[in-house]
Protein backbone atom coordinates (compact mmCIF):
# COMPACT_ATOMS: atom_id res chain seq x y z
CA UNK A 1 0.00 0.00 0.00
CA UNK A 2 1.30 3.46 -0.92
CA UNK A 3 0.06 6.48 1.02
CA UNK A 4 1.06 9.95 -0.14
CA UNK A 5 1.01 11.89 3.11
CA UNK A 6 3.19 13.50 5.75
CA UNK A 7 5.16 10.90 7.70
CA UNK A 8 3.85 12.20 11.05
CA UNK A 9 0.31 11.25 10.01
CA UNK A 10 0.99 7.52 10.32
CA UNK A 11 -1.38 7.25 13.32
CA UNK A 12 -4.27 8.33 11.10
CA UNK A 13 -3.97 5.03 9.24
CA UNK A 14 -3.71 2.76 12.32
CA UNK A 15 -0.30 1.60 11.11
CA UNK A 16 2.33 0.39 13.58
CA UNK A 17 5.68 2.08 13.05
CA UNK A 18 7.21 -1.15 11.79
CA UNK A 19 4.85 -1.08 8.82
CA UNK A 20 5.72 2.45 7.81
CA UNK A 21 8.52 3.27 5.42
CA UNK A 22 9.70 6.86 5.70
CA UNK A 23 11.36 8.35 2.64
CA UNK A 24 12.96 11.66 1.74
CA UNK A 25 13.55 12.92 5.28
CA UNK A 26 17.16 14.18 5.30
CA UNK A 27 18.07 13.54 8.91
CA UNK A 28 16.73 10.00 8.70
CA UNK A 29 19.66 9.24 6.42
CA UNK A 30 22.00 9.63 9.39
CA UNK A 31 25.64 9.68 8.37
CA UNK A 32 24.76 8.80 4.77
CA UNK A 33 23.12 12.17 4.09
CA UNK A 34 26.26 13.49 2.44
CA UNK A 35 25.76 11.28 -0.62
CA UNK A 36 24.35 14.00 -2.91
CA UNK A 37 26.78 16.78 -1.99
CA UNK A 38 29.88 17.00 -4.23
CA UNK A 39 31.80 18.76 -1.44
CA UNK A 40 31.83 15.47 0.42
CA UNK A 41 33.80 13.70 -2.27
CA UNK A 42 37.48 14.23 -3.02
CA UNK A 43 37.75 17.04 -5.56
CA UNK A 44 33.96 16.97 -5.87
CA UNK A 45 33.93 13.69 -7.80
CA UNK A 46 32.44 10.53 -6.31
CA UNK A 47 34.85 8.47 -8.40
CA UNK A 48 37.63 9.70 -6.12
CA UNK A 49 36.04 8.40 -2.95
CA UNK A 50 34.79 10.19 0.16
CA UNK A 51 36.42 13.35 1.46
CA UNK A 52 37.07 14.19 5.10
CA UNK A 53 33.64 15.88 5.24
CA UNK A 54 31.77 12.64 4.61
CA UNK A 55 30.04 10.69 7.34
CA UNK A 56 28.58 13.61 9.29
CA UNK A 57 25.56 12.29 11.19
CA UNK A 58 22.66 14.69 10.66
CA UNK A 59 20.36 12.64 12.88
CA UNK A 60 22.63 13.01 15.90
CA UNK A 61 23.21 16.69 15.09
CA UNK A 62 19.47 17.41 15.04
CA UNK A 63 18.91 15.47 18.27
CA UNK A 64 21.69 17.39 19.98
CA UNK A 65 20.54 20.86 18.94
CA UNK A 66 16.74 20.46 18.87
CA UNK A 67 14.24 20.88 21.68
CA UNK A 68 12.36 17.78 20.49
CA UNK A 69 14.50 14.65 20.37
CA UNK A 70 12.20 12.73 18.02
CA UNK A 71 9.50 13.37 15.42
CA UNK A 72 9.67 16.86 13.92
CA UNK A 73 12.91 18.45 15.10
CA UNK A 74 13.65 22.14 14.70
CA UNK A 75 17.24 23.26 15.19
CA UNK A 76 17.90 25.56 18.12
CA UNK A 77 17.09 29.18 17.29
CA UNK A 78 20.37 30.55 18.61
CA UNK A 79 22.35 28.02 16.60
CA UNK A 80 20.95 29.61 13.43
CA UNK A 81 21.16 33.22 14.63
CA UNK A 82 24.69 34.08 13.33
CA UNK A 83 23.83 32.77 9.86
CA UNK A 84 20.59 34.77 9.77
CA UNK A 85 22.44 37.88 11.00
CA UNK A 86 25.09 37.58 8.30
CA UNK A 87 22.62 36.96 5.49
CA UNK A 88 20.40 39.86 6.54
CA UNK A 89 23.43 42.17 6.76
CA UNK A 90 24.59 41.15 3.28
CA UNK A 91 21.13 41.68 1.80
CA UNK A 92 20.96 45.19 3.24
CA UNK A 93 24.42 46.01 1.89
CA UNK A 94 23.31 44.87 -1.57
CA UNK A 95 19.98 46.68 -1.41
CA UNK A 96 18.03 43.41 -1.46
CA UNK A 97 14.86 42.49 0.39
CA UNK A 98 15.39 39.85 3.07
CA UNK A 99 13.14 36.83 3.70
CA UNK A 100 13.33 33.76 5.92
CA UNK A 101 11.36 30.59 5.17
CA UNK A 102 12.05 29.14 8.63
CA UNK A 103 9.51 30.03 11.33
CA UNK A 104 12.51 31.02 13.41
CA UNK A 105 13.43 34.64 12.57
CA UNK A 106 10.32 35.08 10.45
CA UNK A 107 10.09 38.50 12.09
CA UNK A 108 13.16 39.53 10.07
CA UNK A 109 11.23 39.22 6.79
CA UNK A 110 10.55 42.34 4.75
CA UNK A 111 7.06 41.06 3.96
CA UNK A 112 4.40 38.51 4.91
CA UNK A 113 5.84 35.63 2.90
CA UNK A 114 9.05 33.64 2.51
CA UNK A 115 9.53 34.04 -1.23
CA UNK A 116 10.64 37.65 -1.64
CA UNK A 117 7.34 38.88 -3.08
CA UNK A 118 6.58 42.58 -2.59
CA UNK A 119 3.40 43.45 -0.69
CA UNK A 120 1.81 44.75 -3.91
CA UNK A 121 1.66 41.19 -5.31
CA UNK A 122 -1.48 39.11 -4.93
CA UNK A 123 -0.31 36.48 -2.44
CA UNK A 124 -2.26 35.07 0.49
CA UNK A 125 -1.99 37.00 3.74
CA UNK A 126 -4.26 34.64 5.66
CA UNK A 127 -1.45 33.40 7.87
CA UNK A 128 0.50 34.11 11.05
CA UNK A 129 3.40 35.58 9.08
CA UNK A 130 1.10 38.42 8.09
CA UNK A 131 0.08 38.82 11.75
CA UNK A 132 3.75 39.15 12.62
CA UNK A 133 4.26 41.84 9.99
CA UNK A 134 1.18 43.72 11.18
CA UNK A 135 2.53 43.67 14.73
CA UNK A 136 5.83 45.14 13.53
CA UNK A 137 3.94 48.14 12.13
CA UNK A 138 1.49 48.51 15.01
CA UNK A 139 3.77 49.23 17.97
CA UNK A 140 4.34 45.52 18.44
CA UNK A 141 0.67 44.54 18.84
CA UNK A 142 -1.63 42.51 16.60
CA UNK A 143 -5.34 41.68 16.98
CA UNK A 144 -7.26 38.83 15.39
CA UNK A 145 -9.61 41.37 13.82
CA UNK A 146 -6.66 42.66 11.78
CA UNK A 147 -6.38 39.37 9.85
CA UNK A 148 -9.88 37.96 10.32
CA UNK A 149 -11.25 39.06 6.95
CA UNK A 150 -8.29 37.53 5.07
CA UNK A 151 -8.66 34.25 6.95
CA UNK A 152 -12.42 34.04 6.43
CA UNK A 153 -12.16 34.84 2.73
CA UNK A 154 -9.47 32.18 2.24
CA UNK A 155 -10.50 29.35 4.55
CA UNK A 156 -14.23 29.52 5.24
CA UNK A 157 -15.21 27.46 2.21
CA UNK A 158 -13.56 24.15 3.11
CA UNK A 159 -13.69 21.72 5.99
CA UNK A 160 -10.78 20.86 8.27
CA UNK A 161 -11.59 17.16 8.32
CA UNK A 162 -11.53 16.88 4.53
CA UNK A 163 -8.11 18.46 3.96
CA UNK A 164 -5.99 16.00 1.97
CA UNK A 165 -2.37 15.63 3.04
CA UNK A 166 -2.72 17.94 6.05
CA UNK A 167 -0.75 16.92 9.13
CA UNK A 168 -3.48 16.46 11.76
CA UNK A 169 -0.97 15.22 14.30
CA UNK A 170 -3.34 12.52 15.57
CA UNK A 171 -6.68 10.83 14.94
CA UNK A 172 -7.93 12.64 18.04
CA UNK A 173 -7.21 16.04 16.50
CA UNK A 174 -8.89 15.08 13.25
CA UNK A 175 -11.98 13.99 15.16
CA UNK A 176 -11.95 17.01 17.48
CA UNK A 177 -11.88 19.60 14.70
CA UNK A 178 -13.57 17.64 11.91
CA UNK A 179 -16.71 19.80 11.87
CA UNK A 180 -14.82 23.08 11.75
CA UNK A 181 -14.01 25.07 8.66
CA UNK A 182 -10.34 25.91 8.35
CA UNK A 183 -11.19 29.51 9.22
CA UNK A 184 -12.73 28.34 12.49
CA UNK A 185 -9.66 26.18 13.13
CA UNK A 186 -7.36 29.17 12.56
CA UNK A 187 -9.48 31.16 15.00
CA UNK A 188 -9.12 28.34 17.54
CA UNK A 189 -5.34 28.24 17.07
CA UNK A 190 -5.14 31.99 17.66
CA UNK A 191 -6.81 31.63 21.04
CA UNK A 192 -4.93 28.52 22.14
CA UNK A 193 -1.30 29.61 22.42
CA UNK A 194 -0.05 26.24 23.70
CA UNK A 195 -1.10 24.56 20.45
CA UNK A 196 1.92 23.81 18.26
CA UNK A 197 0.57 25.85 15.32
CA UNK A 198 -0.48 28.92 17.31
CA UNK A 199 1.30 32.24 16.66
CA UNK A 200 3.01 31.88 20.05
CA UNK A 201 4.40 28.39 19.48
CA UNK A 202 5.07 28.68 15.76
CA UNK A 203 7.44 31.62 16.18
CA UNK A 204 8.80 30.25 19.46
CA UNK A 205 7.62 33.09 21.67
CA UNK A 206 8.32 36.07 19.39
CA UNK A 207 4.58 36.78 19.48
CA UNK A 208 3.28 36.29 23.00
CA UNK A 209 -0.24 36.71 24.47
CA UNK A 210 -0.81 40.13 26.02
CA UNK A 211 -4.44 40.13 27.11
CA UNK A 212 -7.76 39.91 25.29
CA UNK A 213 -9.69 42.31 23.10
CA UNK A 214 -13.39 43.23 23.37
CA UNK A 215 -14.34 40.12 21.35
CA UNK A 216 -12.55 37.81 23.77
CA UNK A 217 -9.75 37.06 21.30
CA UNK A 218 -6.13 37.06 22.40
CA UNK A 219 -3.98 40.09 21.69
CA UNK A 220 -0.41 39.27 20.73
CA UNK A 221 2.64 41.43 21.35
CA UNK A 222 6.17 41.09 19.99
CA UNK A 223 8.54 39.99 22.74
CA UNK A 224 11.61 42.15 22.16
CA UNK A 225 13.75 39.82 24.28
CA UNK A 226 13.30 37.05 21.69
CA UNK A 227 14.49 39.04 18.69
Amino acid sequence: MLIRDHFQNYKSYQLPKAQLIIADVPYNLGNNAYASNPAWYKDGDNKNGESELAGFDLWEFYKKYSINKSGYMRLNRNLKRPYIDNMQKLCKELGMRFYVSDAHFKERCDGANCCGLPDSWNFSKANWSNALQLAKHNNGYVYYSMIENEINATYSHFNYGKAIGFNYGSVLNRSKFSNMTFAEYMHWLWNNPQSGQSPYKLFEGVLKPAGKDDNGDLIYKIDETRL
